[in-house]
């Protein structure tokens, strides 16, 4: 028996954490607590209610070795944080055919505070790491939840660090540790979701739940977005029934989620045919569906190209067929994307007189546009182009000169979390790659 330290704090999983006075911030929490030596999901009265305390101490707990769960299947709206050989512990049961003595919900619940908080910079990434092996050997829907969030986050977070700059040579870009750790993680993110995919198969069975059903076209989603060859193929196929229509303008009779892969993935040429239906889009048709189109045709290249012939018709010649909140919207598609973003700033740096002219009498927008190019960036490469656009260009931002500064904070306290965790993740997928 043990006797173990409780401790609550604010939790902020987006950075930067600058909330004012966080330390006030207390809750009356109950403790509900499972241990592994008398595991009971059945009894959810707590053990102790910590009455807005910063600390307490439980006496009678197992020994060190087994694990205790608390807040099971998430009874209370907060993440749970573990010293190391609790969240150790937990990983070797899971990877058990015991496993399913922890309800699924609680699987989940696992799961997502420990990529939550590593996300948030409160536990050793390597750790939310290891808690997906398990998964090899899960095909609950709920339990697979919170990997796409975090492939989500994780992905976006990565994108940035694979951009090979002009002024860089390309064999160092190409071989550097933190780009080399982004492809792990891509070659992960297949390994983990194609035997699954598999083994749910393409073609939904008869009777199956709604569950699996959203399982399936998930991992698919995520699989495309991810370069998986057979799913980019079936998309490029269905899209271009679309193009071979006698009247393509008339409805889109590709599903949604093979729009995205086909504008990411593919050549020019689709892309433009689906800028070309966003241009001639009807004004019968729902205002939904050209939205979506948008937003795909800005938030889903990767190339380039693309991005720079939108920022053309957008940015230089405000084409009149994109509206101011139509410029909105590509803006902030284009500041979720590491190609979006940072194809905007160099067409920012390369435009500036003309784009600075152009939006004189619109200041939020070009305050937007100022956000979207400098805000997202997260590596050391990312805050030197930003300084040196500021240093340069101080004196013509005009009212978006904040957002330069604050762009500029978030960026080294997002180069913080990737200078703490990417090699830490790169070990880890290199060593797991071997197994």
């Amino acid at each position: 028996q043990q006797i173990l330290l409780f401790s609550q704090r604010l939790y902020l999983r987006e950075r930067p954490h600058d909330v004012p006075d966080q330390d006030r911030f207390l809750w009356s929490i109950p403790i509900v607590l499972v241990r592994q030596d008398r595991m009971n999901f059945h009894n959810t009265t707590p053990m102790v209610w910590m009455m807005k305390e910063r600390e307490i101490e439980i006496a009678n707990l197992p020994d060190e070795k087994h694990f205790i769960i608390v807040n099971p299947e998430e009874i209370g709206p907060f993440p749970v944080n573990y010293d190391a050989e609790n969240w150790k512990l937990l990983v070797e049961f899971l990877q058990t055919d015991e496993r399913t003595k922890i309800p699924v919900y609680t699987r989940a619940k696992l799961l997502h505070d420990a990529w939550n908080l590593a996300y948030a910079g409160d536990l050793n990434i390597t750790i939310a790491l290891n808690m997906t092996l398990f998964l090899r050997n899960e095909r609950d829907y709920l339990a697979w939840d919170p990997v796409f969030t975090m492939i989500d986050h994780i992905g976006k977070h990565i994108d940035d660090l694979l951009v090979c700059r002009q002024f860089e040579v390309s064999a160092t870009c190409s071989y550097n540790r933190l780009r080399l750790a982004g492809k792990r993680f891509q070659y992960y993110v297949k390994m983990l979701l194609t035997p699954l995919y598999e083994d749910l198969g393409e073609v939904p069975q008869p009777g199956e739940s709604e569950g699996t059903t959203h399982l399936r076209n998930t991992a698919k989603i995520f699989l495309c977005q991810a370069g998986y060859e057979p799913c980019i193929d079936e998309a490029n196929k269905e899209f271009h029934k679309w193009m071979e229509s006698e009247n393509p303008d008339e409805g889109n009779p590709v599903a949604n989620q093979y729009i995205c892969p086909v504008f990411k993935w593919r050549m020019f040429t689709e892309w433009l045919f689906g800028l070309e239906r966003f241009i001639n889009f009807p004004k019968t048709r729902k205002r939904s569906e050209r939205t979506y189109l948008l937003k795909t045709l800005a938030g889903c290249p990767r190339y380039s190209g693309k991005i720079e012939y939108l920022l053309n018709l957008t940015l230089l010649q405000r084409d009149g067929n994109f509206s101011d909140s139509d410029l909105y919207l590509i803006l902030s598609m284009l500041a979720g994307s590491s190609s979006g973003y940072n194809t905007l700033f160099d067409y920012l740096v390369s435009n500036w007189d003309e784009i600075k002219k152009n939006f004189a009498d619109k200041p939020m927008l070009w305050n937007s546009i100022v956000a979207s190019a400098t805000g997202s960036f997260k590596s050391h490469t990312g805050l030197e182009l930003v300084s040196q656009l500021y240093r340069k260009r101080q004196s013509e931002f005009g009212n978006a000169d904040f957002i330069v500064e604050k762009s500029l904070r978030n960026i080294k306290v997002e180069i913080e979390w990737t200078d703490k965790n990417i090699p830490a993740m790169e070990r880890w997928l290199l060593a797991n790659d071997k197994e």
